[in-house]
């Protein structure tokens, strides 16, 4: 690593400083789409009007969750998968472990200016697998608070500031919940037909819960933890504040239809939030960090990255690699731009700008990105993982007033457990 770290340095040196004969050609793969495909497509064509006859992406967008994460792992196993690719901090322990992906060395992004200490503490630790680096946070993304500032007038809880005033503590939450039923509105929308998983993860890790330990899923008072946390948003329900039986399709919908004075979900609805105000049917809301109603502060969160894929038999050139380098410095130092999907640029010097400071209601929930409380590294959790689908399957009932909580969740650890 050492000797290709001075090589790749020195090819990119040269690269930059003078025009080569011909462009040296960066295939990438995404699984981006809506309004995320947007703004990565215009991302990767102002790169290659910077770097015309010296680098340009060849990018392709493929189907977003297994069926991109199994063609990536395919692919790479017999030298056929790209130079560079996008990839859920939350799967990378199933990457290295399937070695869909190669070490990348910290040397090699301090070379080009990228520095561990421009990153959030929890992505770069999450960017890691048994202490090797393995990709580079492009963002962070988690789950958020929406408000309609409306319904929030209407109770007397919008501060002069625009913000919602009184649920900084669990009980002033469910206090304000309470009255929005009083008044003929609907607390919260919650995703509670498959299970509110992020929910729930999010105030498990205000209680200081792991999801495992030693390769093993909820044990010890971690189990006591989940429960509470669960049982707590599952009350919600109970007490008439969250609706039962919204699926993820529709909670964005409800939210929309003006009735509700809250709503969780991820950053990634503040698109279709800013599309409906646009159109003339949406309402003045706004967005900030979960409070910390459990005890410290933690959201549910996951970050894109890039990251090297590991083409089997195919070693790639030191102007290769240097070319991948400066696609991963240029997008990290120019991620402003990402910030309009609702995704928190990982990029320090980007997220803590004035310019970015400036975005609202991005900057509202900025503190999300420090707060990230991401999957365990095992194969078995992440984006579109086994974990995600059994606990929508097997776990979700409790929520919607069928089974027994604890019966629940106890079957639910043992299931994962022998996996």
């Amino acid at each position: 690593m050492p000797n290709l770290l001075k090589t790749s340095i020195a090819a990119l040196a040269v690269m930059i400083a003078f025009p080569a004969f011909a462009a040296e050609n960066v295939v990438w793969w995404d699984f981006l789409s809506g309004g995320d495909g947007v703004r990565m497509k215009a991302l990767i064509q102002r790169f290659n009007d910077e770097h015309k006859d010296k680098i340009q992406i060849k990018g392709t967008t493929l189907e977003w969750g297994i069926p991109y994460y199994t063609k990536l792992q395919t692919s790479t196993a017999v030298g056929q998968g790209p130079d560079i690719a996008t990839y859920h901090l939350s799967r990378l322990a199933g990457a290295v472990s399937a070695k869909t992906v190669s070490p990348i060395d910290p040397k090699e992004l301090e070379a080009v200016g990228l520095k561990d200490s421009d990153y959030p503490p929890n992505a770069i630790a999450a960017s890691t697998v048994d202490n090797v680096r393995y990709a580079v946070p492009f963002d962070v993304h988690g789950e958020v608070l929406y408000y309609n500032k409306n319904v929030l007038k209407e109770l007397g809880a919008l501060g002069k500031d625009g913000k919602p005033t009184g649920i900084d503590t669990l009980e002033g939450w469910r206090a304000l919940l309470a009255k929005a039923k009083e008044a003929g509105k609907n607390g919260v929308v919650i995703a509670s037909s498959s299970g509110d998983l992020r929910d729930i993860y999010t105030l498990f890790g205000q209680l200081g819960g792991q999801l495992t330990t030693d390769g093993k899923f909820l044990q010890g008072d971690n189990f006591d933890k989940m429960q509470k946390a669960y049982g707590e948003v599952t009350d919600w329900v109970k007490q008439g504040w969250a609706q039962p039986y919204i699926d993820p399709e529709t909670i964005t919908p409800t939210f929309l239809a003006g009735q509700s004075a809250f709503f969780l979900n991820g950053n990634w609805e503040l698109p279709t939030m800013e599309t409906e105000v646009a159109k003339g049917s949406g309402f003045d809301y706004g967005m900030v960090n979960i409070p910390a109603w459990m005890g410290k502060p933690a959201n549910w969160a996951d970050s894109h990255s890039f990251v090297m894929p590991n083409n089997v038999g195919v070693t790639m050139t030191p102007e290769k690699r240097a070319a991948v380098l400066e696609v991963i410095r240029w997008m990290n130092v120019n991620s402003l731009e990402w910030a309009g999907a609702g995704h928190i640029p990982a990029y320090l010097p980007v997220s803590t700008s004035d310019a970015y400071k400036a975005l609202k209601p991005q900057a509202d929930y900025a503190a999300m990105a420090l707060n990230a409380f991401y999957m365990p590294k095992t194969p078995l959790t992440g984006a579109a993982s086994k974990f995600d689908d059994d606990w929508q399957n097997m776990a979700s009932g409790p929520l919607n007033g069928d089974g027994d909580l604890k019966e629940t969740l106890e079957t639910f650890r043992d299931h994962m457990n022998s996996q």
